[in-house]
């Protein structure tokens, strides 16, 4: 049944599930598959039109993953998107707006262990980033203050992060 439901996937979903590892137990932290996520950063960057729906596609994951309280699927999903930044920082403005909603979302789950996850996402998200495109967007302007004051609130809590 598993099989029947891959092969009526479309490729850049397949490609971004096997980045995914199996469970392992007792593991704190979770890293994308090396050779899948290879294979995905090069598909990404050949086919700059996959992009939104990677983008797409990774939030609607994230958001199930953070649902459900899946820490390690919630870490691979922001280390992927740490990956796709860095390999591909001049295509950022095509899948910013999905970025900054997956952050917005682990910043709304309240999880401290999976908020300080994303911190290092969206350090490599504003060195990449472009002011002037980012001023030019008012959704992702909202999205991105919305973000910053909330990680703001986090340095007012009295427990460290």
């Amino acid at each position: 049944m598993n099989a029947v439901r891959q092969r009526c996937r479309p490729k850049h979903q397949v490609l971004i599930l096997k980045c995914y590892p199996r469970f392992q137990k007792n593991v704190q932290e979770v890293k994308p598959n090396p050779s899948e996520l290879s294979y995905l950063l090069y598909y990404t960057s050949s086919r700059r039109s996959k992009l939104q729906k990677v983008g797409a596609f990774l939030e609607r994951k994230a958001a199930t993953d953070i649902a459900k309280s899946r820490l390690g699927n919630t870490q691979v999903t922001l280390q992927i998107l740490k990956a796709l930044i860095e390999k591909l920082p001049r295509d950022l403005p095509l899948y910013a707006i999905y970025l900054l909603r997956i952050i917005g979302s682990v910043l709304r789950s309240k999880d401290l262990p999976i908020v300080e996850e994303s911190i290092p996402l969206f350090e490599t998200f504003c060195q990449h980033y472009d002011v002037a495109t980012l001023a030019a967007d008012q959704e992702l302007i909202g999205q991105y203050e919305d973000i910053v004051r909330t990680y703001a609130s986090y340095t007012a809590l009295k427990t460290p992060i």
